[in-house]
């Protein structure tokens, strides 16, 4: 009932960043080739981008959240190395009942370093 109020702005059934993306994919071809049948690839393009608009119209918005949040943990492989999605290598340290934390510094320097 509500669809239609949380749908995102769309031009010829693709959203805003679509477009975007058909431009770039299509003039950095062209300007790659130099030659003008490039610019014709700009519809089967627009066609796919369609094809997923139509299914979930938040998809180019989704990716985008998703490689600001997740992408970055992926591409510097923080989840292959902490096995989750990791910022900063710094060990997370609770407060015991009387609240207090433990001196991690301490340790890090017995270590010789962090790993």
């Amino acid at each position: 009932m509500f669809v239609a109020a949380t749908r995102p702005a769309m031009t010829w059934g693709v959203t805003y960043l679509g477009l975007v993306i058909n431009f770039v994919v299509t003039a950095e071809m062209f300007f790659i080739t130099k030659n003008l049948f490039w610019l014709l690839a700009a519809i089967p393009i627009h066609g796919v981008l369609w094809l997923v608009c139509k299914n979930e119209p938040r998809f180019f918005d989704l990716l985008k959240l998703w490689s600001i949040t997740r992408g970055a943990a992926w591409l510097f492989n923080n989840v292959y190395f902490w096995k989750a999605n990791s910022y900063s290598p710094l060990r997370f340290d609770l407060p015991d009942k009387h609240g207090k934390r433990r001196w991690l510094w301490g340790e890090v320097m017995r270590r010789g370093g962090s790993r």
